[in-house]
């Protein structure tokens, strides 16, 4: 009997339906949805080389080599490797993959004379209120869609997220935006494919990229500017793990 390395498999698999591991991710890793159609992809890609319920160490590093080979990304084809094989599998051999050192990337963020022209070039009222409510709360763009809204405390509670890596917390927009969104109505049922069509359209009209995550990164920079302690501003952005929130609003 030939003996396995650590570097194999160390069963013999069954046949594994993409199903069971879809519904392993749903239900045991509480994935989001988005994350876990993410891995299906990926799945699929490495089923293009080989069964990937029998895969080998060597197999994987060859994927993986023929991709990088080809000038793509390997960071979710890798994240993929490590649920599946380590997490779903429990291949001890998975934890020898490591994601690739993110990229220091430098954004310039607009100007107030460009964020003014964006502004004038959005297509309707309910574009201009989303527009100002991203601008003075630095939510993300589901949370703030699927929000509820308190015009009259000026106050945003965000949309909870399914997964684990972002959290959610309470926040506020300015006078503008209150104003805006009374005009308007509110903005109903808005999808997120509906928001960034508005905003893509005002983008080619005045030459300037501005997206929600934009908006998002601008507010923290002026809250930066006006001197607003990061805390607060992490908290308003849902950067803060709800251990810390719950500590701090302990002593509040």
């Amino acid at each position: 009997m030939v003996a396995r390395t650590r570097f194999e498999l160390v069963f013999a698999a069954p046949e594994t339906r993409l199903e069971d591991f879809e519904k392993f991710c749903a239900v045991n890793l509480n994935l989001t949805q988005r994350t876990i159609d993410n891995h299906e992809i990926y799945y699929k890609y490495v089923s293009k080389y080989v069964k990937p319920e029998t895969a080998t160490f060597k197999d994987i590093q060859d994927i993986i080599m023929t991709r990088k080979s080809e000038g793509r990304s390997i960071a979710n084809l890798i994240k993929f490797v490590r649920v599946f094989y380590g997490k779903y599998f429990k291949v001890d051999w998975a934890k020898e993959f490591k994601l690739p050192p993110k990229k220091c990337t430098v954004r310039y963020l607009p100007s107030r004379e460009q964020l003014i022209k964006f502004y004038g070039k959005l297509p309707n009222e309910k574009a201009k209120t989303l527009f100002l409510m991203y601008a003075s709360s630095g939510l993300r763009l589901k949370e703030l869609l699927k929000g509820q809204i308190y015009p009259e405390s000026r106050t945003i509670i965000p949309a909870q997220h399914e997964g684990r890596t972002k959290n959610s917390y309470i926040s506020f927009f300015n006078e503008e935006a209150r104003d805006q969104y009374l005009k308007s109505d509110g903005w109903g049922n808005i999808t997120q494919m509906t928001a960034s069509r508005w905003f893509m359209i005002a983008s080619k009209m005045c030459k300037v990229k501005i997206t929600p995550q934009i908006l998002r990164e601008w507010f923290c920079s002026e809250m930066g500017r006006l001197g607003v302690p990061d805390r607060y501003v992490d908290a308003f952005c849902g950067r803060v793990p709800n251990s810390v929130l719950a500590r701090t609003l302990h002593r509040l």
